[in-house]
């Protein structure tokens, strides 16, 4: 951001793009104003959040992508959270802490390479940067109500 290289640039072939508002919104107002001003045109957003950078390779990310492409008629899964502290072993944690068995849920994903891991669904919505499909913001978190200055996508 202002001429430096950092965070934003973008990496192999993939691009990044900044889009500076001329006010201050918020974290979910600022994602809202991006899809109305329509600078959102592909069918997956990455929304990041200004505190959680990657800090490794997602090595899995087209297997993520196929494994999206195929279920999307399925309805189930619509947005990835990446990887946090906070979900690492989240199944036993949900059983421990809420008494919520998650791993009859879980799904099993394998990409290229034999890459491979597992998909489970999250119990509370965090603050993390995630991938999702367009249309799941456009159709349901977006309009869900009015956003407001200090809102999150989360709440």
């Amino acid at each position: 951001i202002d001429g430096r290289v950092g965070p934003y640039a973008p990496s192999g072939d993939g691009s990044v793009e900044l889009l500076r508002l001329a006010r201050r919104h918020g974290s979910a107002c600022a994602v809202a104003e991006a899809f109305r001003l329509g600078a959102v045109t592909t069918r997956y957003v990455v929304v990041g959040q200004h505190d959680n950078f990657f800090v490794r390779d997602v090595t899995y990310l087209e297997g993520l992508l196929g494994y999206m492409d195929r279920t999307e008629g399925e309805g189930w899964l619509q947005c990835v959270h990446f990887p946090s502290t906070a979900t690492i072993r989240y199944e036993e944690k949900t059983l421990r802490r809420y008494g919520i068995d998650l791993v009859p849920f879980g799904r099993e994903v394998r990409g290229p390479g034999g890459a491979r891991g597992r998909l489970v669904p999250l119990v509370f919505w965090y603050g993390r940067t995630s991938l999702a499909r367009t249309r799941y913001y456009e159709e349901v978190i977006l309009p869900r109500h009015e956003m407001r200055v200090g809102d999150h996508l989360e709440e």
